[in-house]
């Protein structure tokens, strides 16, 4: 009892650690937070942390439609341990659905928007970071309105 064991890669499968028994081997089972978890074998529980703050590195594509109908990819590091982990915003917006790849990867199905600049938050447990100015929306712009049946007067209007 009382003993930690830290982790530093997140696809561990199995551990070791010591007892007053001696060696014991168990299983890794991480919690759903991904950021922590414990060592099982047997009987004999032990508590495993994971020191890393989730680091976001990029995010592709930058430009995304204001439809919203596109994800992004993030990568960087200690992004969560299993797929429902991390937590993606975008701006003010929650992702509509966020995907967990590997502990570098991460998908963010992105609601609609029409804002340039946004940040890109991602929060393991209680630690976040934030990659600033990270996704922008394109601006929707009109290029060409047919005219049907117009005068030739071109006293018409035109709604968009």
């Amino acid at each position: 009892g009382g003993q930690t064991l830290t982790l530093t890669d997140r696809t561990t499968a199995s551990a070791s650690f010591t007892f007053k028994e001696g060696v014991v081997r168990g299983t890794v089972c991480y919690l759903a937070d991904g950021a922590s978890a414990f060592v099982r074998a047997g009987t004999q529980f032990l508590v495993v942390t994971h020191p890393g703050i989730p680091s976001v590195q990029s995010v592709t594509p930058q430009s995304v439609p204001s439809t919203g109908a596109s994800s992004v990819t993030i990568v960087g590091i200690e992004l969560g341990a299993v797929d429902g982990s991390a937590r993606v915003r975008v701006g003010n917006s929650n992702c509509l659905a966020t995907h967990w790849v590997s502990a570098l990867s991460l998908t963010c199905r992105l609601s609609p928007g029409s804002a340039l600049g946004l940040d890109t938050v991602v929060t393991v447990a209680t630690r976040q970071d934030t990659r600033a100015r990270s996704v922008h929306y394109l601006t929707p712009a009109v290029t060409s309105i047919p005219v049907v049946n117009a005068p030739a007067t071109g006293a018409a209007s035109v709604t968009v």
